[in-house]
């Protein structure tokens, strides 16, 4: 059976809720704590094993993670580690065996806005383009079907030196890959696609295009077969029609312009951009789901799912059941036609959000498979 590997990063995460947001140097009490493991594949893999585990029919695709993770000595690899399902397979994941501290989100959850902010730190030296291509190389296509990619930001060499200095020294190979350049994300990301379109090319591509400021995830989206935008993506999104001008403050660059309004609009303006795709989708909050087939530029929208008589829990991974909602249909139900998948995906995210965290999505999805 072929795998599906999700390329990201792989977070434990500290969720503070609040009846409202601190300011500066205010002193406040939280009201709950809750910590668990995160990260944007960790959470698709998560509810995908739910679902395949949920699935009565013959299983089509086993699950694999590629993610940098601390020492596998260290106690937060063995919380990671006893957080997953044993049938998502770790064994293609980095461990940076020097560092014994994982990449970590700190989450606080205010009453009064129902919104979150996220504080992320991660002081792992990302995945290289070599280390990428040893796994998908190890792999080979008669073992891959499906390989899925989260974006992150630019990490500087000088962060990661910083950090750890003795690692670097221990390992020249990767000093070097950080020195010359080639350690930045999403640069690294752009050559692992290449290296799969050239050498693996039957092996399917999905892209998540999600946080904005970002440069260069349009060119990653160029050579997907399946690209997931998100709504706070394209919202501040430069169309190539719109002219841009640049604000310049200290030392960082903002760049200003209309975005798009829609995910209709979204979708149709991306499209010419992504010319390997045959799917693109954008979420779009309480207003659900866009989606645009190509070649045929055909575009089906799909509501959002509402549980009657509940409220919003916990939108904290939200985007990620989507698609491993989208992820599930995609390679398990190829029967289906779109507005099917669309729904499907949209009743797992729904469900989602009106309960804290994701245990349990899979049976409460039996009724739709």
């Amino acid at each position: 059976m072929k795998c599906l590997l999700a390329v990201g990063a792989c977070y434990l995460d500290t969720i503070l809720d609040v009846d409202h947001y601190p300011a500066e140097d205010e002193k406040l009490r939280a009201s709950s704590i809750l910590t668990r493991r995160g990260g944007n594949c960790p959470n698709t893999l998560d509810i995908l094993q739910q679902l395949l585990d949920t699935d009565a029919g013959i299983p089509t695709v086993s699950l694999a993670l590629l993610a940098v993770l601390p020492s596998s000595s260290s106690p937060a690899y063995q919380e990671i580690r006893s957080s997953f399902n044993v049938s998502t397979d770790l064994a293609h994941c980095i461990c940076r065996q020097q560092i014994n501290e994982p990449a970590s989100s700190y989450i606080i959850r205010s009453r009064v806005m129902d919104s979150r902010t996220i504080i992320n730190y991660n002081g792992l030296p990302e995945m290289t383009a070599a280390e990428f291509t040893a796994v998908a190389d190890k792999l080979g296509e008669e073992n891959m079907a499906w390989c899925h990619f989260e974006v992150r930001e630019r990490k500087s060499a000088r962060f990661c030196y910083d950090m750890y200095p003795n690692f670097f020294l221990l390992d020249l190979t990767l000093t070097m890959e950080f020195c010359c350049g080639k350690g930045r994300i999403p640069d690294v990301t752009l050559q692992c696609l290449q290296h799969l379109r050239h050498h693996l090319p039957t092996v399917t591509i999905s892209v998540e295009v999600e946080k904005p400021g970002r440069e260069g995830l349009q060119d990653l989206a160029a050579l997907a077969d399946v690209v997931f935008y998100s709504k706070s993506w394209a919202r501040v999104c430069i169309p190539k029609s719109h002219k841009a001008y640049f604000t310049f403050i200290t030392n960082f660059v903002v760049m200003k312009g209309n975005g798009y309004e829609s995910s209709e609009e979204c979708l149709r303006s991306q499209a010419p951009l992504a010319s390997k795709a045959s799917l693109l989708l954008c979420t779009w909050g309480d207003a659900g789901v866009g989606a645009l087939e190509l070649p045929t530029l055909r575009y089906r929208e799909c509501p959002a799912f509402r549980t009657a008589g509940t409220d919003t829990v916990d939108t904290v991974g939200a985007g990620d059941t989507f698609i491993a909602g989208m992820l599930f249909a995609l390679t398990c139900r190829a029967e289906w036609d779109l507005d099917r998948k669309l729904r499907f995906a949209n009743e797992v995210a729904g469900r989602k959000v009106v309960q804290e965290g994701f245990r349990g999505l899979g049976g409460c999805m039996r009724h739709a498979l």
